[in-house]
């Protein structure tokens, strides 16, 4: 178990690397329907969260794949059910590491209840404030 949260935390490294880099990135966390489910060891996929400004939101979007090869080799990715005016895809990492990304437009954050999420980058400073929580059970 070790090993595998060891493996998970270093490609979540290198992806929060990658949108500290990208300038289209305006924020990204981990999500989960608990707390603990936030933080390595995942109990499956890390689940990725990243939000774009609304001009820039098409380029991220289309650039997906690129931008998970940052936490590693993409072995095979697909497209997922998303919220409505968000991207989604599931992959698996080089490694076997699952990575489930949803690329979300920044206008919509707040309108989208979530349950628990840490918030890994913020370049605004303010969107950890306008996030919805009331999917907390």
């Amino acid at each position: 178990m070790a090993a595998s949260a060891d493996l998970q935390q270093a490609v979540l490294n290198r992806l929060v690397a990658a949108a500290v880099a990208d300038d289209r990135v305006k924020a990204c966390w981990t999500e989960a329907a608990t707390a603990a489910g936030c933080f390595p060891p995942f109990a499956g996929a890390i689940d990725l969260h990243l939000a774009t400004s609304d001009p820039l939101f098409d380029a991220l979007a289309a650039g997906h794949a690129a931008f998970l090869a940052a936490g590693a080799p993409v072995m095979s990715h697909r497209d997922a059910d998303a919220p409505v005016f968000a991207r989604a895809c599931e992959a698996e990492l080089e490694g076997g590491q699952r990575v489930t990304l949803t690329i979300e437009r920044l206008s919509l954050v707040p309108k989208r209840p979530r349950a628990h999420f840490v918030m890994l980058v913020d370049k605004i400073g303010q969107v950890r404030y306008v996030m919805d929580t009331s999917g907390r059970k």
